[in-house]
């Protein structure tokens, strides 16, 4: 994608620490941390990123294996409940060949998908169609984020926004 900005060493390994808010990550567990995709395919687009820097599934441990579960878990919740999507997308691509933009540090994708969504407009067309912005759709957005951050907890408070109700109100379908 044109317009990515290059930083020294991992980008995930670079986000291990300092500020949540302006990295838009959204939780810190004990192996992983949830963040917002920085070059996201569409709105919501999630990242589960592994704490160290580990190229492969098959290099995780049993506790690892074992909180990524859960994660996925409550990151699907979240982003249905905060997007109310038609589907869902959840992988990752393992190594340069198999399209993974940081092969050498594992992570996973999770994404809202609607019904004739654009989606593949980043693979055809080198362009990004998301109505929203990282910063819309993280920290002011207290359906999503509020869920995030509660993660730990395994509770579910769910707020309204503005932004979810705008979200929901464009799809037209049917009942």
């Amino acid at each position: 994608m044109s317009g990515q900005v290059e930083e020294g060493g991992c980008v995930f390994c670079n986000r291990l620490s300092g500020d949540d808010k302006q990295q838009f990550v959204l939780h810190r567990g004990e192996c992983w941390y949830v963040i917002l995709n920085l070059y996201p395919y569409n709105n919501g687009h999630l990242l589960l990123v592994l704490n160290r820097h580990a190229p492969s599934l098959a290099q995780l441990t049993p506790a690892e294996l074992g909180e990524m579960g859960r994660l996925l878990a409550v990151m699907e919740r979240a982003l249905r409940r905060a997007y109310d999507p038609d589907g869902l997308n959840c992988g990752y691509n393992a190594g340069a060949s198999a399209g993974a933009g940081v092969p050498d540090h594992f992570h996973l994708h999770m994404l809202p998908r609607w019904t004739g969504d654009t989606s593949f407009m980043t693979t055809v067309g080198d362009t990004r169609v998301v109505p929203e912005t990282l910063a819309a759709n993280s920290f002011s957005n207290p359906g999503l984020i509020g869920l995030a951050l509660q993660m730990a907890n395994w509770s579910f408070r769910f707020c309204s926004s503005p932004l979810i109700s705008a979200t929901r109100s464009w799809r037209k379908r049917p009942d």
